[in-house]
């Protein structure tokens, strides 16, 4: 519904992994969607079309990312079995999202989230909520793979870093 991207940009359905996963594609389906003649004049159930969609996600996406730069990355952060579908979701946005500016800020976001992950390799301590933090580091389940470190193990198939070209900036490597 096109009343969801009215929503505080703090405000979730269900969980911020379940939510970013899903409004993401919302966004890339309506992106999709606007452009393709035999659906660009369809209606949502709310009575909304495709390009309404489109810009209403559009602008609710730019509003996430200046938001959670300004006041925080995540809710649930660190989170060991949480956090990594998040940015998940967010490689998705970064990697399909048409729109140049969007594609940036999206870019730019990844890099604040690395450049965090990076600072936890140095084995400080996390602050903050740790609302989802478990025992197990969150360093062996996203920066090992997107820098191999050595003596790492992990799973391809439970990552898509092995399938964007998103890498970050030099000053985080």
């Amino acid at each position: 519904k096109l009343a969801e991207t009215q929503r505080g940009v703090w405000d979730v359905d269900g969980s911020e992994n379940h939510h970013a996963t899903s409004k993401v594609s919302d966004f890339l389906v309506a992106q999709l969607l606007k452009d393709i003649p035999a659906y660009a004049g369809l209606k949502y159930d709310d009575g909304s079309t495709p390009r309404e969609q489109y810009e209403a996600r559009l602008a609710y996406w730019c509003r996430w990312i200046d938001s959670r730069v300004r006041r925080g990355l995540f809710m649930e952060d660190g989170g060991s079995s949480y956090q990594n579908y998040t940015i998940e979701a967010l490689m998705n946005l970064r990697d399909f999202a048409t729109d140049p500016v969007l594609r940036q800020k999206a870019d730019m976001f990844l890099d604040l989230v690395f450049a965090n992950i990076a600072e936890e390799t140095l084995g400080v301590q996390r602050g903050g909520p740790k609302t989802r933090t478990k025992e197990e580091s969150f360093r062996d389940r996203v920066y090992d793979i997107l820098f191999d470190s050595p003596g790492a193990s992990f799973d391809l198939s439970d990552y898509q870093l092995g399938t964007s070209d998103y890498y970050p900036a030099p000053a985080i490597v």
